[in-house]
């Protein structure tokens, strides 16, 4: 099938991602977790994110599959590892929709009230509210069910409004309302220390707002010459995005009024705050700036849920190929799209809709959901190293021991301060979904491979660790650990992990001939 995606489409994909609702949300609650410093947040998670990003970028020019995501962790440990990480990645990609579309409705709850309810300072949906989303996700699934053509196209259109707005608020923010005091009174620039900020990296929507780049790595085998434009793509994006967002949140911070801040940054509220930007708008008498805001908390959330959408649909398509679910999920239309796959992914989402509640809490499981998900690539990177050291490699990085172990302390860092309660609810996901891939596999009898077990030793204590760590630490837990020292104790952990999880890798022949098979099957010849 000829390539679709050039480069400039490709930036805008993983523009479209990373601006959609987290613009609209993350610079009010980053600021409820870290005061002024949260401005330092949105810098330190892109820089970080660079390295998670860069070990994606030499396996996804190795591999240019849009099912990569799904058969990285087959290819260097097997099924069970394979299952687990798929079923992760899968469930936040479907789920992103939802928390977009939370988004959204929240800030047409100002000029359509009922459609969300408050829990002291968040919000979560109405019954209106939910029939409304399920009308909102039922669109994303006919609009996609046309193929990556008409895809592009809405997405190169969005994302030049996308841009623009932000940069407009900045822009209006600065000149009319702001206040330098907001940044050294009312607590001072760091109120809640480093502690903080690291709770507005995970929890205030900071990672969750910048973790798009993966849709780069999903789309590679539609794009022209991935070997050259992936890498550039991912890190131009990330410091792009990274500084758009700080600047937005340095303007939020400086036009906050004095009553807002009487009980501090953690208490802040005020009028209208469900859509925090437009309701500021107002407050500085700025009409014209709010309805415009309004408008794109439409857009910008409406376009990155249908980015979404496509990629969930092709990850449960390619989990299907493996043997991991019913055939008939890999099955496309005419347009090339696995239909059958958007019907199911419609069904997750609005179930995900009722049991998630408000756009802080969906953002902070989907970080912790997602991170674990990212923590395969930079593994499969050295295990890939050992396994295929003559592999074809277009791009190649340089200090990949040294920067694959920095992406996976990132990841697992990140997990960890997402906090207790987000861990909790995806760890009893991961039990349920194991739960039904063994009896599938135990007494269906439809899987024909091993599960390797062995291999996924490593991801069973990770996942046990991280729990371990999330219930004696302080981002929501009894808080024994004492602060900063955590990070060091998980250092020390995640470092063990990192050696076992490379030192149980599958064999170099497995490894080729499973990459093979996949190659035979799909009539693309294998590069070595």
């Amino acid at each position: 099938m000829p390539k679709k995606i050039n480069a400039w489409n490709l930036l805008w994909i993983s523009f479209t991602s990373m601006i959609g609702s987290g613009w609209l949300f993350g610079s009010l609650y980053s600021a409820h977790f870290a005061g002024p410093a949260a401005i330092l947040a949105w810098p330190l998670a892109a820089i970080c994110l660079m390295f998670v990003a860069l070990a994606y970028a030499e396996v996804a020019t190795m591999f240019p599959e849009k099912a990569i995501l799904a058969r990285l962790p087959l290819y260097t440990h097997g099924r069970l590892t394979s299952v687990i990480m798929g079923g992760l990645a899968w469930i936040s990609l479907a789920t992103i929709p939802v928390i977009e579309t939370q988004g959204l409705i929240q800030y047409a709850n100002n000029y359509w009230p009922d459609l969300v309810v408050r829990h002291g300072f968040h919000y979560s949906s109405t019954f209106a509210g939910y029939l409304f989303a399920l009308t909102l996700l039922l669109s994303f699934v006919l609009l996609n069910y046309f193929g990556i053509r008409l895809f592009a196209r809405i997405n190169s259109g969005f994302t030049i409004w996308k841009l623009l707005i932000p940069v407009i608020t900045i822009i209006s923010l600065f000149a009319t309302n702001y206040q330098s005091i907001n940044f050294h009174q009312y607590g001072g620039f760091m109120p809640y220390g480093w502690h903080g900020v690291m709770a507005a990296m995970s929890s205030g929507g900071v990672l969750f707002s910048l973790l798009g780049f993966r849709q780069v790595v999903v789309m590679a085998s539609e794009t022209e010459q991935p070997e050259k434009y992936i890498p550039v793509v991912m890190v131009t994006s990330l410091i792009l995005t990274g500084l758009l967002y700080t600047v937005l949140q340095w303007a939020f911070i400086g036009s906050m009024r004095a009553q807002d801040l009487l009980h501090g940054w953690a208490n802040l509220s005020f009028p209208g705050d469900a859509g925090p930007f437009a309701a500021l708008a107002l407050i500085s008498g700025l009409l014209w700036l709010s309805l415009l805001l309004y408008a794109d908390a439409f857009i910008s959330p409406y376009s990155t849920g249908l980015v979404y959408s496509t990629t969930a649909a092709y990850m449960l398509a390619s989990i299907s190929s493996m043997g991991d679910a019913p055939k008939s999920f890999a099955l496309k239309n005419k347009y090339e799209t696995p239909y059958i796959s958007l019907t199911i992914n419609f069904l997750l989402a609005a179930a995900m809709f009722f049991l998630l509640h408000g756009w802080q809490a969906m953002s902070s499981f989907l970080v912790a959901c997602i991170m674990i998900g990212y923590a395969v690539g930079p593994i499969s990177l050295i295990c890939l190293r050992k396994q295929l050291p003559l592999h074809r490699r277009p791009f190649r990085l340089y200090c990949s021991g040294l920067i694959a172990f920095a992406g996976f302390y990132i990841c697992s860092a990140g997990v960890y301060w997402a906090g207790l309660t987000s861990i909790v609810k995806l760890f009893v996901l991961v039990i349920i979904g194991l739960a039904l891939y063994l009896f599938h596999y135990f007494i269906s009898k439809k899987s024909r491979y091993e599960l390797d077990v062995k291999n996924a030793l490593w991801l069973l204590c990770y996942l046990a660790g991280l729990s371990i760590f999330s219930y004696y630490g302080n981002y929501g837990g009894i808080k024994i650990i004492p602060a900063y020292w955590d990070l060091a104790y998980l250092f020390i952990f995640v470092l063990a992990i990192f050696n076992l999880a490379v030192y149980s890798r599958k064999s170099a022949i497995y490894t080729e001939t499973i990459i093979s098979s996949f190659r035979d099957a799909e009539l693309i010849p294998l590069k070595i």
